[in-house]
């Protein structure tokens, strides 16, 4: 069964279903609130048309169905919802796309105060994430277009969630990118965080990932034969949909930025292609925030600082006595930069640079044994030297 969260051209559906059941309307109206991502809305709609397909019911008649039964006194019609629920939920091939669809569907009727009993089966990952390597990521650029280079550029070096990503526009990042100054400066307000900190949060953008930007951004301006050049204004979208003629730009979706970078990963030989529908990817987008995280924590920023530049919340004992400002993260990420450099020259110096320190480790180890040889060497038979026993008396 295909993943009803990722059917494609269903707007009109979802329109449908939104405009003709109450339910639904009280339904999204809670979604709406709670997270604030459109993202979301779009596919739990998605989620009960399927539903709605598979049932051969609407949402109100569902509803209603779920009222009578209630009233019921015998437990097994009381409980034929939750039983439908379970075998919906077997439909999936996939466990993880159908834990997702399962809860979604138990959203649904809970916010029409309808609350199912059964719980959510749990998910596990049959596939292990891969977070790549810096050379990894810079074969992924190269065999991407320019839009797609700059996408993984900007993930890696910034560590901002796909959401995030979506949501930023040229003037979010416009003084420090005009001004040429590297890194960037990125001010993430709340409502492009998805309220994971209620303050928003900075973070910073690497030389090449800046480099991958301004040549994106003025391919826009130029244009090409088939769309016109675009007079980019501070609430452009920072990145937009490929667009086949002359239309409006629209930000970049959620779906084809994994999309992008699956493929990207597949195509530079980072991992193998996907053996069956459904299956997790080894790399996603969100590997690419990993990456950066790790990179941070690499470069010996304190935890509290690497959360900040996250976008994570602190714990409320923690956040009212970490306050960074803006240029000690700043300093904080130029520290990084060698780790989570992107161009082969720089990959290259780190590389050397990461042996050196080993082979130095390895020959203070050596030293250190060798010292011990000649200790053990001058006292045979273990005793202390002549001045450990005066020491002792």
């Amino acid at each position: 069964m295909k993943d009803p969260r990722f059917l494609a051209s269903m707007q009109t559906q979802r329109d449908e279903l939104e405009q003709k059941h109450e339910s639904i309307r009280r339904w999204l109206l809670a979604l709406r609130t709670l997270t604030g991502s459109q993202l979301t809305v779009d596919r739990g709609l998605n989620v009960m048309i399927h539903f709605c397909s598979w049932t051969g019911k609407d949402p109100d008649a569902l509803i209603s169905e779920r009222v009578h039964d209630l009233k019921e006194d015998d437990i097994r019609l009381r409980s034929r919802h939750e039983e439908l629920l379970m075998k919906y939920f077997q439909t999936f091939k996939s466990r993880g796309t159908g834990v997702g669809a399962m809860s979604y569907v138990k959203s649904f009727y809970r916010h029409n105060y309808l609350p199912l009993q059964c719980k959510i089966p749990r998910a596990w990952r049959v596939t292990s994430e891969k977070v790549p390597t810096q050379g990894e990521i810079r074969r992924m650029m190269s065999v991407s277009n320019l839009r797609d280079r700059a996408v993984i550029a900007f993930l890696a070096q910034s560590g901002v969630r796909i959401g995030t990503l979506c949501r930023l526009t040229y003037g979010d990042i416009s003084q420090d990118l005009e001004a040429g100054k590297a890194p960037v400066h990125i001010k993430v307000m709340p409502f492009q965080a998805k309220g994971k900190r209620a303050e928003g949060y900075d973070t910073f953008l690497g030389p090449e990932a800046v480099d991958a930007l301004k040549a994106y951004l003025d391919s826009r301006r130029r244009g090409t034969r088939h769309i016109e050049g675009e007079l980019i204004k501070p609430d452009a979208p920072l990145f937009r949909r490929q667009l086949n003629g002359d239309q409006e730009s629209i930000p970049i979706s959620h779906d084809s930025i994994e999309q992008l970078v699956t493929g990207a990963a597949i195509r530079a030989n980072v991992i193998e292609a996907k053996k069956k529908p459904g299956e997790w990817s080894q790399v996603r987008p969100h590997v690419l925030r990993k990456f950066c995280q790790t990179s941070l924590e690499r470069a010996g920023i304190p935890h509290n600082w690497v959360k900040r530049l996250l976008g994570h919340q602190l714990p409320a004992s923690e956040d009212p006595y970490s306050k960074p400002t803006v240029e000690d993260l700043r300093k904080a990420y130029e520290r990084a930069l060698p780790h989570l450099a992107l161009s082969d020259a720089t990959i290259e110096l780190t590389a050397q640079k990461e042996t050196i320190e080993e082979l130095r480790a390895r020959l203070e180890k050596i030293e250190a044994i060798q010292e011990r040889e000649y200790v053990l060497a001058a006292n045979p038979r273990g005793r202390p030297s002549t001045g450990a026993r005066r020491r002792k008396r």
